[in-house]
């Protein structure tokens, strides 16, 4: 347990609801400053601080590095967890310029511009970056095409980092998820376009969702194997 004076401070983007939530509040309670990246209410708890953070703005990262620096009062970051994630159902024929943008935006060039932002701070605490993937970068699912392309991208792009960031010691770590317990999957059936050609994938889709969301894990589980990577 880290006293209320030498806390490590973690950054987590997409904390505002879901597994970012739960991950924020597990560290929260085990010591950790976190600072809580959202685009809305960040979630309450013990050692949590909210940020603005809109991994799809410029802008809004470059706020977000202020109010960081600010808060850490010359001390640096212990570690970047990259968690915010979005996530459209849709047949790939049928996916919108705009939806692929968004998933790209949020899920691969969202965690790129905030490493590059957050780097200074990373380094001045020797800390470690966790990208937080999913089992559909190794095991793609139909219909959720592009967003298994940019969990495979964030994977990759992870690997080549690892190597580049070595020799100034700085660790990246991939955090691969299965199914938990959230509501990203149903809003990503909120996405799927009208089309009667895939109305039978869309059923085929939607008991697929059924299933997973009977099964899924409990939150908890991935912030406990977050908490592990940060305490290795």
């Amino acid at each position: 347990m880290r006293t209320d004076t030498g806390r490590a401070a973690v950054l987590i983007t997409g904390a505002g609801r879901g597994l970012g939530a739960v991950m924020a509040q597990r560290l929260g309670a085990e010591g950790y400053l976190v600072l809580a990246g959202t685009r809305g209410p960040a979630p309450e708890g013990d050692g949590i601080v909210p940020v603005r953070l809109d991994v799809t703005e410029a802008a809004s990262i470059e706020a977000a590095v202020v109010t960081v620096t600010d808060q850490l009062d010359g001390r640096g970051l212990s570690a970047i967890v990259n968690n915010a994630a979005v996530l459209h159902a849709s047949p790939l024929e049928l996916a919108s310029p705009a939806s692929v943008q968004e998933q790209l935006q949020t899920n691969v060039a969202g965690p790129i511009a905030v490493i590059q932002a957050f780097l200074p701070l990373l380094r001045l605490g020797g800390g470690r970056i966790v990208n937080v993937s999913s089992i559909n970068a190794q095991l793609p699912l139909p219909y959720w095409a592009v967003y298994s392309a940019t969990k495979a991208a964030l994977v990759a792009m992870s690997d080549a980092l690892r190597m580049e960031l070595a020799s100034a010691g700085i660790a990246v770590s991939v955090l691969t998820l299965g199914a938990f317990a959230t509501d990203i999957r149903r809003d990503a059936l909120d996405a799927w376009p009208s089309a009667a050609a895939y109305e039978s994938a869309r059923r085929t889709t939607g008991a697929l969702v059924d299933m997973l969301d009977a099964t899924a894990a409990e939150p908890v589980a991935a912030a406990d194997a977050l908490l592990s990577i940060l305490d290795a």
